[in-house]
């Protein structure tokens, strides 16, 4: 899985698509390549539902797709609320939504839209387009569905630390001022200095924070 491109703007081709991205006047656009293991297939209810134990408001999205008639995943369920094709088309679809909710956490989004549109040729192309209020979310949200999208599909299990990841994120999005104070986020976090560092560098690499932070925040003890 590889992010070709990552755009924010306004693309005017969608205008007319305002039924479903009118909320908001930016758009995220991600063109994304999905490449999938070739020892192996996949089990996608499996991953949705593991996706889902991260971000549990998963389950109440509605997905317009299956609402205008779409399918529910193969074997009938139907208690995953989320319209199935098949294919590496679910992947992608299930990455929009997890960067939906992924800005609804962190960027306090109480509304939010996607699209998911495939390519013919490559076939396993997608454009995601998603509304968003804040660029550094968006971009934060994008990376950071992809990376915990391919760790599900090569190795079938995601990292509890993602979730102190997004926490994290959440945390410095809402109190901008705990930047200044390596105490203050280790406190809040309720985590060790070297610890907080580890995940601070995972920030700096999923683009939510500048690569020179590490090096603008005091090290020394704070009062």
């Amino acid at each position: 899985m590889h992010i070709v491109s990552l755009d924010i703007g306004k693309f005017p081709e969608l205008s007319g698509l305002d039924i479903f991205l009118g909320h908001s006047e930016l758009k995220l656009k991600l063109v994304l390549d999905i490449f999938l293991p070739k020892e192996k297939g996949f089990d996608f209810e499996k991953i949705y539902r593991t996706v889902a134990s991260f971000l549990p408001n998963l389950n109440k999205h509605k997905c317009w797709a299956r609402l205008l008639g779409g399918s529910a995943p193969r074997g009938g369920k139907k208690d995953l609320h989320f319209q199935s094709i098949g294919g590496i088309t679910d992947i992608a679809h299930l990455t929009e939504h997890m960067i939906i909710d992924l800005q609804a956490t962190i960027g306090q989004m109480e509304t939010c839209s996607g699209l998911t549109c495939g390519y013919q040729d490559p076939a396993n192309r997608f454009d995601l387009f998603i509304e968003c209020h804040n660029s550094r979310v968006a971009t934060f949200s994008s990376f950071l569905a992809v990376k915990m999208m391919k760790e599900l599909l090569w190795k079938g299990s995601l990292s509890n630390e993602y979730l102190r990841t997004i926490q994290l994120a959440k945390y410095l999005n809402a109190e901008p001022e705990l930047m200044s104070s390596l105490n203050k986020l280790s406190h809040k976090l309720n985590c060790q200095k070297d610890e907080l560092i580890l995940h601070i560098k995972e920030l700096i690499d999923l683009k939510f924070l500048n690569k020179d932070f590490l090096l603008s925040v005091p090290h020394k003890k704070e009062k």
